[in-house]
């Protein structure tokens, strides 16, 4: 492998300790050092971001699995050329990657294999998708009593549309596993609240498609993070209508990086 050094189990335990150092660059772990790793530093699995400022190819987007470390400091692991490519964050950075939404599309294979009534973004089409100028989200009163900072949804607008034609989706912290989430038309500059977040909703996590209105979300029912809940949510005309509800305890279900296989997991697929 050119440029890169593939670095095996065992090669870097020696100099681990209790905080996540810093990674060279150029980086490549196996799937074995990176396991050996999380363990050592006792990394707690935490959800995905999506690589879409570092994917070179269309191959290479992926949702990027992270890991908490007891000192609040995060890693990521970005799958490159086979080997993994780790990087620390701080809970600041983590916060801002969290922010990046991606349309995400339904796993590819066998429909006769998925169940009659599996919830597929595409059963929610929308009529068309937004590609005018982006309207400035709206700032009297009732957006200053929303949850997230209008600065953080001003960000999220210039991403562009990333929910059903039209919306933008801005996902801001309050905590401890606690974060709250607004959406923006781009279209008018309306704001939407969204009937899941806070601290009863711990690990809030979505996962969505520009081209559909539904909204797949799975949260956690305690900060012991043991039962996960999903959810599907359909928006119509500004209104959510909640589908699905379906608590699992199922450690693949409530772990998997892809919230929509991880639905069919709890749903026992």
């Amino acid at each position: 492998m050119v440029g890169k050094k593939l670095i095996f189990a065992g090669a870097c335990l020696a100099a681990l300790v209790m905080a996540v150092p810093a990674f060279a660059k150029d980086n490549c772990y196996s799937e074995t050092a990176l396991k050996r790793i999380t363990q050592q530093y006792k990394l707690k699995l935490a959800k995905c971001y999506w690589n879409s400022d570092t994917a070179e190819s269309e191959e290479e987007f992926q949702c990027v699995k992270t890991w908490v470390a007891p000192d609040k400091t995060y890693l990521s692991a970005e799958l490159k050329s086979g080997c993994y490519s780790l990087k620390k964050h701080t809970a600041s950075q983590m916060r801002e990657l969290y922010k990046v939404g991606a349309p995400i599309a339904e796993p590819e294979g066998d429909e006769a294999a998925l169940p009659s009534d599996a919830p597929l973004f595409t059963d929610y089409p929308v009529a068309s998708i937004y590609r005018g100028k982006a309207r400035a989200p709206e700032s009297d009163d009732r957006s200053r009593n929303l949850a997230v900072p209008l600065s953080d949804i001003s960000k999220s607008v210039k991403r562009g549309v990333q929910f059903a034609g039209e919306y933008a989706v801005a996902q801001a912290g309050c905590g401890t596993g606690c974060s709250n989430v607004v959406f923006a038309s781009l279209r008018t500059g309306k704001l939407l609240s969204f009937p899941r977040g806070g601290e009863t909703n711990q690990g809030l996590e979505l996962e969505f498609r520009t081209d559909s209105r539904q909204m797949l979300v799975r949260w956690f029912t305690d900060s012991f993070w043991e039962t996960c809940v999903y959810e599907t949510f359909i928006l119509d005309d500004g209104r959510w209508t909640p589908k699905i509800s379906l608590p699992s305890k199922n450690k693949e279900a409530c772990e998997n990086s892809s919230l929509w296989l991880g639905l069919l997991e709890a749903r026992g697929r």
